[in-house]
């Protein structure tokens, strides 16, 4: 066999906005599985942790900035970070077990705020994994390409 040697196509570039846009929709993701025991025994509890943590650093939380993250969300991601690191610091093992997650208040509590995120992100939306969106000199949504 001979080797192919044709160029490789260039890489399409995306723009920060779309990849805020996209970064957004995984927020919303992971906050719609945090908010029941069930999504978080999905994964087991550390990993449920650790996938917030992929998503959001603690040393560049104002990377979540207008207007793909109102003001509402922004200070949303803040305080359930906090409450990511409590609970974090609060939890003794990895577990799957439905039953037990669900009785333990600090489970209680980050499966209540996730479920607030929830609700406030879901107000506005996923938003297009393709193309900017649109905002009004106000933030709000003025068009959403290809929504979801």
């Amino acid at each position: 066999m001979t080797e192919d040697t044709r160029p490789l196509p260039a890489p399409e570039l995306v723009s920060r906005t779309v990849v805020k846009q996209r970064i957004r929709n995984r927020l919303i993701e992971y906050f719609e599985f945090a908010s029941t025991y069930e999504g978080l025994a999905t994964f087991g509890v550390d990993e449920a942790l650790e996938l917030w943590v992929d998503w959001v650093s603690d040393g560049d939380l104002d990377y979540f900035d207008a207007p793909i993250f109102s003001p509402a969300e922004q200070t949303a991601i803040h305080d359930f970070n906090e409450l990511m690191h409590k609970t974090f610091d609060s939890y003794l093992d990895d577990t799957s077990d439905v039953e037990f997650i669900s009785k333990q208040p600090h489970w209680q509590a980050y499966a209540s705020a996730a479920a607030r995120a929830f609700k406030l992100f879901e107000q506005r939306g996923r938003f297009s994994e393709e193309k900017e969106v649109v905002f009004d000199s106000q933030g709000e949504v003025e068009d959403n390409p290809g929504q979801l």
